[in-house]
């Protein structure tokens, strides 16, 4: 039998997205959660939504959209209300985390996240205050928003097996 069950939550997180499926405000995790549970699955989310967003929606050049203070404000206040969402359901909610973003941005920086900027303090997100502007400091932020409001939230990051330059499938 199986055990879990995925959706991905994506759109613009400056406009038109998942918070705004069937009704405003995110029902649709409540909704999907609940159903989830219903059936005997776990709900797991991909959490998709830096590449449809603005500027530029869709264009796959992350850097226009993690440098933009306005963007990563829209986008803090969407994870949070992700968060808000799944912590009212109370029982583990896995959420996979930006798939390939990460990817990019190794693939870019290498083994250096600090060298890669992100609107994190810029974001003007009160709760982003001390965190550094960066890959590292986003991701530090993304966790500190799941373990203030969320901590039956089970967080997955996409490792990617072609941002060393190596595929280590292929040439591992």
């Amino acid at each position: 039998a199986w055990d879990y069950r995925y959706q991905y939550l994506a759109g613009d997180c400056t406009g038109d997205n998942w918070a705004q499926w069937n009704t405003l405000d995110g029902q649709f995790v409540t909704y999907y959660v609940d159903d989830s549970e219903a059936n005997g699955y776990i709900p797991v989310f991909t959490y998709y939504v830096v590449v449809p967003s603005s500027p530029s929606p869709g264009s796959e050049d992350y850097s226009l959209k993690v440098s933009n203070a306005w963007t990563m404000w829209y986008y803090y206040e969407n994870w949070k209300l992700l968060m808000q969402k799944c912590a009212e359901f109370g029982a583990a909610v896995i959420v996979h985390v930006e798939p390939d973003l990460w990817g990019f941005m190794q693939k870019d920086h290498g083994v250096h996240p600090e060298s890669c900027y992100v609107a994190v303090a810029a974001s003007g997100l009160s709760e982003a205050f001390g965190f550094e502007d960066s890959a590292r400091g986003f991701a530090r932020l993304l966790v500190a928003l799941r373990d203030a409001s969320a901590p039956n939230v089970i967080l997955a990051w996409h490792v990617s097996s072609w941002a060393t330059g190596t595929d280590i499938i292929v040439n591992g």
